[in-house]
């Protein structure tokens, strides 16, 4: 994705608005790509940019959290929240539901940063935006049945059935 960084402030988060709207990034370099090849000029640099609003889309349509861009104003999950620097992902909150774009209480944020383009990633960590509950590392599938299971208002606190 490109060197802007446009934030939209909203319930107290801030959002990063490009990777908000990955999908339309993408096209649009795309497109730029195609047009540069076209014109016989080098669209290697869109190419490589689109593949990586690619990723983002990608991460969206999963509903698995990840980092989409590395920034000195905080990073930038896939559903567009910006972190305050230092924060990882999987701490912060105002993270939203990627297929609704409706603030969530649980997410599953990948703890497997180095895999990119198209693979799924292996493993990742459920996180409770209400009570700050984080499961261990789990398998993707796991990690997904975990969060489905968590509930805040049990007597424990653990935010599991005892």
């Amino acid at each position: 994705m490109g060197p802007d960084f446009e934030t939209l402030a909203w319930r107290g988060h801030r959002y990063d608005v490009r990777v908000l709207g990955a999908s339309f990034e993408y096209l649009a370099l795309r497109s730029s790509a195609e047009r540069a090849r076209a014109a016989g000029q080098d669209g290697s640099a869109a190419g490589l940019l689109a593949m990586d609003a690619y990723e983002i889309v990608l991460a969206q349509a999963r509903d698995v959290h990840e980092l989409a861009r590395e920034h000195p104003d905080g990073d930038v999950c896939s559903c567009g929240v910006v972190t305050p620097p230092g924060l990882p992902l999987a701490r912060a909150t105002g993270h939203l539901d990627q297929l609704r774009w409706e603030p969530v209480p649980v997410v599953l944020v990948t703890t497997d940063v180095e895999r990119r383009y198209e693979s799924e990633p292996a493993t990742a960590l459920a996180c409770c935006q209400d009570c700050g509950w984080t499961s261990p590392e789990l398998a993707l599938a796991e990690a997904r049945e975990v969060a489905a299971a968590h509930s805040c208002d049990l007597s424990d606190g653990s935010g599991h059935e005892a």
